[in-house]
């Protein structure tokens, strides 16, 4: 049996997990996986935790911190016993990673004209959420 529960907001910023967890008397290896790749430590943002036994379940808990727009997209939790390769499973969740709307606020400053063929800047302040 094999399950995946999260922890934390996918909000972009934050710090978010996906924990796999495999209920299996023996030892089984658990592999994060993405849409192209098997995911590890060197993996920008992402943090792959160790295997842990807990009774009766075997855990490993993927964490993205900060939480990343390229982290969107489909995981997979790809679990298998050490003696019986042949014996996988698996089991994949969505990560849609929230991207708050921003504020712009835009002062309004003395008026000023500009003629054809000049140039003037004009700033805008972004105000996070």
């Amino acid at each position: 049996l094999i399950s995946i529960t999260t922890t934390g907001s996918q909000e972009i910023g934050s710090t978010y997990t996906l924990q796999c967890i495999v209920t299996s008397v023996n030892t089984p290896t658990i592999i994060w996986k993405n849409s192209t790749d098997i995911i590890s430590n060197t993996s920008v943002g992402i943090e792959v935790g160790d295997l842990v036994n807990d009774g009766d379940a075997w855990s490993v808990i993927l964490t993205f911190s900060p939480l990343r727009q390229s982290h969107g997209g489909e995981y997979v939790c790809i679990a298998y016993m050490n003696f019986d390769e042949s014996d996988i499973t698996n089991e994949t969740i969505t990560v849609d990673v929230i991207i708050p709307q921003l504020q712009i606020s835009i002062d309004e400053g003395p008026s000023i004209s500009v003629f054809l063929g000049e140039s003037h800047t004009l700033e805008c302040q972004v105000i996070p959420p």
